[in-house]
């Protein structure tokens, strides 16, 4: 994990460790970051897209993102430019009416050795003044990015959701 996600994601494993009494073992660790990182579908989930990128003669990049999302039962066609595929990605959903997400940090590494491995993706945003991670997986880094992206608005989403069921501020969750 990205130095900056381990208060975050520690948070989430000590209060399961408060839950339960005792040090919880490795694999509910891995459990609890699939649960909270990469098993995040809903509401945003990406259905397809495409990327047209091309390079001018000034050696600057152009990137245009065309895709469909999904937000729980309507699903909308966006379409974005940018200097790479996170920024086009981005203004996407700025023209989607995302404008409350600010990207803060990526980082991505390999999952396993190979030309073929997966790739994941960390994505900090900043959302109303707070910080929040997302997580992609996938064997293409550019869709892992989309994903972690996703899964940041996701985690916002639900963040947002549970302090308006929740408004006392010493029972909503923490992220």
């Amino acid at each position: 994990l990205p130095k900056e996600m381990h208060p975050e994601f520690g948070a989430i494993v000590q209060r399961e460790t408060d839950s339960v009494g005792t040090e919880i073992t490795p694999e509910r660790i891995n459990e609890l970051f699939h649960q909270e990182y990469v098993d995040v579908n809903e509401p945003y989930k990406l259905l397809k897209h495409a990327f047209q990128e091309h390079v001018d003669a000034d050696g600057h990049s152009h990137v245009t993102f065309c895709g469909t999302l999904q937000h729980t039962d309507t699903i909308f066609n966006v379409s974005g430019d940018g200097n790479g595929p996170i920024d086009a990605f981005f203004n996407a959903l700025r023209a989607l009416g995302l404008t409350d997400y600010e990207f803060v940090s990526y980082s991505e590494h390999a999952v396993s050795a190979g030309a073929d491995s997966k790739a994941v993706s960390y994505i900090q945003l900043r959302h109303k003044g707070e910080i929040v991670f997302g997580v992609g997986m996938d064997s293409n880094i550019s869709i892992a990015s989309l994903k972690g992206i996703i899964c940041a608005i996701n985690r916002c989403e639900a963040r947002d959701r549970a302090g308006r069921e929740n408004p006392d501020p010493k029972g909503a969750p923490e992220f």
